[in-house]
């Protein structure tokens, strides 16, 4: 990763903590006990911690099925409808599987139905240029209505059992288990080594060095032959997959069962991850810590402080915010640059003449 990677993540951060401080403030509350307990109630005892590693995981799952389609130029704002189709999928399929089943057919079922609703906003892009904002923010809307249907009163999926709309439990086949003596399981490994994977497929291989010129230069791309309208069904087809899964480990590590609260944003919050890793994976690791860290630690701090969940929120949407400013603040920051460097430039030709003249 480039010095500028990590700074400016770094510095968005800063920043966005800094103007949240400024809503404390003015109610009472000392900014410094507010992070405190953020990082008190995310990392300071066992179960914050395992809480904050699982979450990370799957935001990790959701912030590489944005950064991938952002890499060619393509925006998928739909991984919450792919993480519930995922969920979904999964689901039916360990409905009608009882109490024998295998959770390595739970993730692939889940993946392929995530990808394949991922492949339509693909699709209608490639085929008919459709705006894949709108088409994505359209399909998270069907999605949520699916998984609505399918576990409310009349639903194939519903526990009738249950006076809530949910669907049965997961099967104690389906359900995740730490390793021993760790906050760590499958989920946790396998959101790194598909973020490692991201990394060197778009870094080390043809379809990635396309993938990559889509977006850098368009122009470059059409005239060496890259088809576009392919590479953004595959892009599609992958953020659609990853986001699939991270419904599926939904699913096997917090929820266990299927409803259609499952994901409090988790898909959106990917955006956020991706952006704010300047859309690098290995930088999305740390992003999806930092975003993990906010959600844990924000309903301890509801709880132990009485702050409105609102308030952690709002650092939340604005460190998107200023993620989404990045280049906008890197040129200003680079016109300053050159602007200081042409003043010590000049200053130093006007001390240069005043000395010659002193030798005169």
């Amino acid at each position: 990763m480039e010095l500028r990677n990590l700074v400016y993540p770094l510095l968005t951060i800063l920043i966005a903590s800094a103007i949240g401080s400024l809503f404390v403030i003015p109610i009472g509350i000392s900014p410094f006990k507010l992070y405190q307990s953020l990082i008190l109630g995310s990392l300071g005892s066992i179960r914050g911690i395992t809480d904050t590693i699982v979450l990370a995981g799957i935001l990790l799952l959701t912030g590489l099925s944005a950064l991938v389609p952002f890499r060619a130029g393509v925006w998928n704002i739909g991984a919450e409808g792919q993480l519930l189709m995922g969920a979904f999928a999964a689901t039916y399929v360990f409905t009608a599987l009882g109490t024998q089943g295998n959770a390595a057919l739970l993730l692939v079922v889940g993946t392929l139905c995530g990808s394949l609703w991922g492949g339509i906003a693909g699709v209608l892009k490639a085929k008919f240029n459709a705006n894949e904002i709108v088409t994505t923010v359209f399909l998270n809307y069907i999605a949520m209505f699916i998984v609505s249907w399918s576990v409310g009163p009349s639903g194939p999926l519903r526990d009738a059992r249950q006076a809530g709309n949910l669907s049965l439990p997961m099967p104690q086949w389906g359900r995740l288990t730490f390793f021993a003596g760790t906050p760590l399981n499958t989920l946790t490994l396998t959101s790194l080594l598909l973020a490692l994977i991201t990394y060197f497929f778009l870094s080390r291989t043809c379809w990635g060095y396309e993938i990559r010129t889509l977006s850098g230069n368009p122009l470059a791309a059409r005239q060496a032959g890259v088809n576009k309208g392919l590479m953004t069904i595959i892009v599609m087809l992958i953020g659609g997959g990853l986001a699939g899964l991270a419904g599926v480990f939904m699913l096997m590590s917090v929820s266990n069962v299927l409803v259609l609260g499952l994901s409090s944003n988790y898909g959106y919050v990917g955006i956020a991850v991706a952006m704010l890793a300047t859309q690098h994976p290995i930088g999305s690791i740390f992003s999806s810590i930092y975003f993990a860290i906010l959600y844990i630690g924000g309903q301890y701090t509801q709880i132990t402080m009485q702050v409105p969940i609102m308030l952690v929120n709002s650092i939340t949407a604005i460190t998107i915010l200023i993620a989404m400013l990045r280049t906008r603040i890197i040129t200003m920051i680079d016109r300053f640059r050159q602007i200081l460097m042409m003043i010590i430039s000049k200053l130093g030709k006007i001390n240069g003449r005043r000395d010659d003249r002193d030798d005169d």
